[in-house]
């Protein structure tokens, strides 16, 4: 199975030199559970890769941005393409964070920033049922779902955190790619920047006692893949 990983991140500064691209990270992630040598990365907006053909790969995994569906860059319609001729030949697609906000616009459903801040760190989540923590950075999330798809996860402040649709699709909110050690990195590196030191400190300590583990929703994304 050969699944190509759409990196659209940039590193929003050089204090982030030192820190592994997001899309190495996802395939990181997913190496826990799948074939590392089956998964590509396409550098799409730090390096300017072009967005890979529906028809050349198994399946997809769109990552986040720190964009909004909302903004303006070269790659979105393409990757809004993408994303299209993926369901119009029945390939699957799994969607993170930015990759589930494009997913639930193009599907027919809305995302947008709400008026809750920058949700950063370890939030707790229900899927299908059962409670989870994982990892979040983002403003924006999806406030109308789209035709045939059903949630599976929400959390507090989020109702719409994973979705699964009807057609091979499947997204989610929050970052499963990230570790305590990763976000905690960022945000010593980006300590003022990102965050003031108040809220950096706070979501320090709150990484430092919240267990998140990544093999829950790293299973899950291969079973999703394996299924189709």
């Amino acid at each position: 199975m050969n699944i190509a990983i759409v990196d659209l991140s940039t590193k929003p500064s050089p204090l982030l030199d030192s820190v592994p691209a997001f899309g190495v990270m996802i395939k990181r992630w997913l190496s826990q559970t799948m074939d590392a040598d089956g998964l590509t990365v396409f550098d799409v907006a730090d390096a300017g890769e072009p967005v890979p053909a529906a028809t050349d790969y198994d399946g997809f995994v769109i990552g986040g941005s720190e964009k909004g569906v909302y903004d303006d860059a070269i790659w979105m319609e393409p990757v809004r393409q993408l994303l299209r001729a993926a369901r119009a030949l029945g390939k699957p697609v799994f969607g993170i964070c930015f990759g589930h906000q494009i997913m639930a616009e193009v599907y027919g459903g809305k995302a947008e920033k709400v008026d809750l801040g920058d949700i950063v760190g370890p939030r707790e989540y229900t899927i299908n049922g059962r409670a989870q923590n994982a990892y979040a950075w983002h403003h924006d999330q999806v406030t109308i779902l789209p035709p045939q798809s059903k949630v599976i996860g929400s959390a507090s402040y989020c109702p719409f955190a994973v979705l699964d649709y009807e057609f091979p699709a499947m997204s989610v909110q929050f970052h499963p790619e990230y570790s305590g050690e990763f976000l905690g990195t960022i945000l010593e590196l980006g300590r003022g920047v990102f965050l003031d030191d108040m809220t950096t400190d706070t979501t320090l300590n709150s990484i430092r006692s919240t267990k998140v583990d990544s093999m829950v929703m790293a299973s899950e994304a291969a079973a999703f893949f394996a299924k189709y």
